[in-house]
């Protein structure tokens, strides 16, 4: 939360925390995190998956002031859609919910319209829109290479956003940012300001139990017999729609009826808004699904998650256990799955999923070849200043097709020039979704050697295909040790092993003592896990300056020097002269963090002395801080250490520091010390905020 108040402008921040810990706050709290004065603040938040913009919309209606957030999806009917859209431009939907097929398409031109100043809208469009999300942004580089291309032509997106706010800000958010993912966030929207917020510990809530099979028919007897047996409500979780419904067929002849099935073939909004409140209303025990259903949808008391599959990845394993728990409680995750010499058997079906979402080098040279050829007779090239844009129809078809495109052909079309765009070839600026025209998106061209032919040409497809390779490579050697992990539930932890194949930069995390490797080896699970980069802030200070004192530190010596009278005095004359953080006496929070709540600070945060003098104190914000020491504080010395430090580390930073006028430090007094200036005294800061004396 500190780390989006204080976000710069056009800033991205990236956060990773694990599921239940409250991301979603980060965009319950945007609209008013960056007031301005451009109209009625907004956002958008990119969902994956129309069941977690239903569940968000859920929950946002409940919260005072956001009850106006909309969730746009394709089951909508037009007029739906435009009363949804209608009501964004006017600024009276504060959170808009969509995927990034709608933020390409529908709503594509009232993002625009948002990020717009407003005087140059048209009057009564008030929307100003302040930030963009991608909520599970993990999947940005697994989905986005082919199933869901539009994922990793965001960054386009943002481009075109920032032309008309330049100001705008964004957010990732999810609970497993893996290696590949990271990097690829990484490389899509870390720019001038870039912060990551990433704890590198996982979830222990959970009893987890995996079994290999080398049938079908006796994973099946199992399997019924565990969900018989499993604490309600709970998710069972197959790889295909048609497992998932077979499987809900057999457990209603069964007689459950507090079930439901939800897969992507569930389409009908209606539909699909029932089962999401029916399962959050408590009137269904089961659901059975794909990994449509789910994803960071708040549900705090599921009590079990079992995989009736091998899932893809660790990633996906990981997200999935953790839609149990949420409340804190004991959970239970089971993963029953197949390995044997059927080609369509759980093992094999997943090494498909981790394999497919890359195109061969030859189809894709094939692609790129009549991409390049039909840009190059319709005279779709073009320069602006020193760069090279292109204008590509995304229904091109390769040599070998029939004669007309359709949506198969053009996500593949989407995903060579996302693989491309991740080479560094290119970089993807706009999109054309409308109904004028064919789809179509411009691209600047970064490497000339894309138009060109001989040995710079096949050095370009030898790069890219290195990066295919490599990239395939990783999903399969990940799941292979995923797999492994899951074949011996007594050899290592299974959490922490899954936790470090997802995040190999996370800490050492203890063993969860609830897995049959830690069952076996009697290890206990751990009473407290303390997270490890939540500890970063900002490296920016434009604004850390307070102009009626300057950079440095400066000396204050109050009234009273006990600080138990007047206290919240100098904290209104503090505020008033632009301080916005503050460090006091330990105890003392609580009471300066009150006041402060009815003050006219933007941030007013509050650190107490032994939370910043801790081993593993925090780091302040680059922001005008007051830096309260009282009389007879025996961690004076380590006080001013601290001051000293901050202001050689920020020399923009004006620091006060509130002390005794007769405080000593090392033997000399502090007000010599600290401040090339004789010390203030608080009527001097009264002066200097525009009070007078009476």
């Amino acid at each position: 939360m500190r780390a989006l108040l204080t976000m710069p402008e056009r800033a991205s921040l990236m956060v990773a925390m694990p599921t239940g810990t409250g991301k979603s706050l980060l965009f319950q709290m945007a609209p008013q995190a960056w007031p301005g004065a451009q109209g009625t603040p907004c956002i958008a938040v990119i969902t994956p998956t129309v069941a977690l913009a239903l569940d968000h919309e859920r929950t946002l209606r409940q919260i005072p002031g956001l009850e106006c957030s909309r969730a746009l999806t394709g089951q909508l009917s037009f007029d739906e859609r435009t009363t949804v859209i209608d009501a964004f431009r006017r600024g009276e939907v504060p959170i808009l919910l969509l995927s990034p097929e709608h933020a390409f398409g529908s709503a594509h031109h009232a993002l625009l319209e948002a990020a717009t100043p407003i005087e140059q809208k048209a009057f009564g469009l008030a929307a100003h829109l302040v930030a963009l999300y991608v909520d599970e942004a993990h999947i940005v580089e697994s989905w986005g290479r082919s199933f869901r291309p539009d994922f990793q032509r965001l960054p386009g997106l943002v481009e075109e956003l920032r032309e008309r706010n330049p100001a705008l800000r964004t957010v990732l958010l999810s609970a497993t940012f893996g290696r590949a993912a990271r990097r690829e966030v990484m490389r899509a929207y870390g720019g001038e300001h870039w912060l990551e917020i990433h704890a590198g510990v996982p979830r222990y809530e959970f009893d987890l139990v995996t079994k290999r099979y080398a049938d079908r028919a006796t994973r099946d007897r199992d399997l019924m017999a565990v969900i018989d047996c499993a604490p309600r409500p709970a998710i069972i979780y197959t790889n295909l729609v048609k497992q998932a419904r077979d499987l809900y067929t057999a457990l209603r002849a069964r007689g459950y009826e507090r079930i439901a099935l939800f897969t992507g073939e569930v389409s009908d909004t209606a539909e699909r808004q029932s089962i999401i409140d029916a399962w959050a209303e408590d009137r269904l025990d089961l659901v059975v699904a794909t990994s449509a259903f789910g994803m960071g949808i708040d549900k705090a008391d599921v009590r079990t998650v079992i995989h009736a599959c091998l899932p893809e990845s660790a990633a996906r394993y990981y997200q999935e256990i953790g839609r149990a728990g949420r409340d804190g409680h004991q959970a239970l995750g089971i993963c029953l799955w197949t390995r044997s010499d059927d080609p369509e058997d759980d093992e094999a079906q997943a090494f498909q999923l981790a394999s497919r979402s890359w195109l061969t080098l030859e189809l894709a040279m094939l692609r790129w070849q009549a991409i390049k050829q039909h840009a190059i007779e319709n005279a779709a090239l073009r320069w602006e200043g020193a760069r090279r844009l292109a204008l590509i129809n995304l229904d091109v078809l390769r040599e070998g097709l029939g004669s007309e495109s359709g949506d198969y052909n053009r996500r593949w079309n989407m995903s060579l020039l996302n693989l491309l765009q991740r080479a560094g070839a290119l970089r993807v600026t706009s999109v054309n979704d409308s109904s004028i025209g064919p789809p179509s998106w411009e691209v600047e061209i970064l490497n000339d050697a894309l138009f060109e032919d001989g040995p710079t040409y096949e050095e370009l497809w030898a790069k890219v295909d290195t990066l295919r390779t490599e990239e395939q490579k990783a999903a399969l050697t990940e799941l292979s040790a995923f797999r492994d992990l899951l074949s011996d539930p007594e050899g290592d932890c299974l959490v922490r092993g899954v936790y470090a194949l997802i995040d190999s930069d996370g800490m050492a995390a203890p063993p969860c003592g609830r897995c049959a490797a830690c069952r076996r080896a009697h290890a206990r699970p751990p009473s407290m896990v303390r997270s490890g980069g939540l500890n970063v802030v900002w490296n920016h200070a434009a604004d850390a300056t307070v102009r009626s004192l300057g950079p440095g530190s400066t000396v204050l010596t109050p009234d009273d020097d006990t600080l138990e009278h007047g206290l919240e005095l100098l904290l209104d004359l503090s505020v008033r002269l632009g301080f916005e953080q503050f460090v006091v006496p330990t105890g003392n929070g609580t009471r300066v963090a009150n006041h402060l709540a009815h003050s006219d600070a933007r941030f007013g945060l509050v650190l107490e002395h032994a939370d910043w003098l801790s081993d593993a104190g925090w780091t302040l914000e680059r922001l005008p801080t007051v830096i309260f020491i009282e009389r007879g504080n025996v961690a004076a010395a380590r006080l001013w250490a601290r001051c000293r430090n901050l202001a050689a580390d920020t020399p923009r930073l004006s620091l006060l520091i509130v002390a005794p006028g007769d405080l000593r430090v090392d033997g000399r007094p502090l007000q010599q010390i600290a401040s090339r200036e004789a010390p203030y005294t608080q009527e001097a800061l009264r002066e200097l905020a525009g009070f007078r004396s009476c």
